[in-house]
């Protein structure tokens, strides 16, 4: 739910836990269940990647930071 909008794909907690019970928000094209997903380690693409999709065409890339990212 922050994620979605953290990158703008929601304009609102709320409106984002109504967009995942609908069934319209997926990670890496696969849809997520709960408004209560956190991402996992295994979730992550290629270099720290998500792609966060809502519905079929709002799409945005997440790249987790780690604490030894934030030093560069």
């Amino acid at each position: 739910v922050d994620l979605l909008v953290a990158t703008g794909l929601s304009n609102s907690k709320g409106a984002a836990r109504r967009t995942v019970a609908e069934g319209g928000v997926y990670v890496n094209n696969a849809r997520v269940e709960s408004d209560e997903w956190v991402p996992q380690e295994s979730d992550f693409l290629h270099e720290g990647w998500l792609v966060l999709r809502r519905g079929k065409r709002h799409i945005a890339g997440v790249r987790r930071v780690t604490a030894s990212d934030q030093g560069k």
